[in-house]
């Protein structure tokens, strides 16, 4: 995430360096800008829509943790709802034929990681602050699929 409105030109610049480098490579990885407050949102949407206007190709990746229509807005390419939202099924629906992906925040109760994994189709992944719990849900999973 970035914290504060003021350092939205330098994390734009540190994503795309280190983007380039990853290319050059040859890593399968992206550095995104995560954008958690509007005040963030209206930083990152002035400063790539001022960058645009040299490079009307570039592309910024990103992460917006607000409303689906910011993320349009920001020309983002995921999304991070939070879970206690559920899993706006149909959102994400609609955001995977757009090419969005979605990632659900903080899931860390077992009971939460279940139903975002079991119920939430078309999901990219959800963040965790407890991957262990989630890797034994998986496992879980997988085991009992190969029964």
């Amino acid at each position: 995430d970035t914290k504060s409105e003021d350092v939205v030109p330098l994390a734009i610049d540190a994503v795309l360096k280190y983007n380039e480098l990853g290319r050059q490579e040859g890593r399968r990885f992206v550095v995104g800008v995560g954008i958690p407050t509007e005040e963030v949102f209206e930083a990152f949407v002035e400063e790539r829509n001022r960058r645009l206007q040299r490079d009307p190709n570039l592309k910024i990746p990103c992460l917006v943790e607000l409303d689906p229509d910011q993320v349009r807005q920001a020309g983002c390419g995921a999304w991070a709802p939070r879970f206690t939202l559920g899993p706006q099924t149909s959102q994400v629906e609609e955001f995977a034929e757009e090419g969005v992906r979605t990632f659900y925040w903080t899931v860390n109760r077992q009971e939460d990681i279940d139903i975002m994994l079991t119920k939430a189709p078309g999901a990219s992944g959800i963040l965790s602050d407890r991957p262990h719990l989630v890797v034994q849900r998986l496992q879980k999973a997988l085991l009992e699929g190969s029964r």
